[in-house]
């Protein structure tokens, strides 16, 4: 990636929900209890990890009003998972908007 870029293209897998709302409201957040009803009995060990990264990221990024949680999102779309149902975002993001770290760090 060129450091002195102003956006960068990232790469996202959502579940059809997510598009459903970005089509009607044109903005979407990731909160809390869907990361509980996404992982169930595992969302403890989620929602750990999401609240450390939370707080951290901060120190470089505001949180933007509204959002509990950040989307992941990947600048290889290669470098993703897709489960099952879900669909491919191409997103265009402002890098001044983004918090870049190497996932298996």
């Amino acid at each position: 990636m060129d450091h002195r870029c102003t956006s960068v293209t990232l790469y996202s897998p959502q579940a059809q929900i997510v598009l459903d709302v970005l089509d009607r409201d044109g903005i979407c957040f990731s909160r809390r209890e869907y990361v509980q009803k996404k992982y169930e009995e595992s969302a403890p060990v989620f929602l750990s990890a999401y609240d450390w990264f939370v707080k951290a990221a901060e120190a470089h990024i505001p949180k933007p009003q509204g959002a509990e949680y950040p989307y992941w999102a990947f600048l290889d779309a290669n470098s993703l998972e897709q489960s099952g149902g879900s669909n491919l975002l191409t997103l265009e993001v402002p890098c001044c908007e983004a918090v870049f770290f190497d996932v298996y760090d």
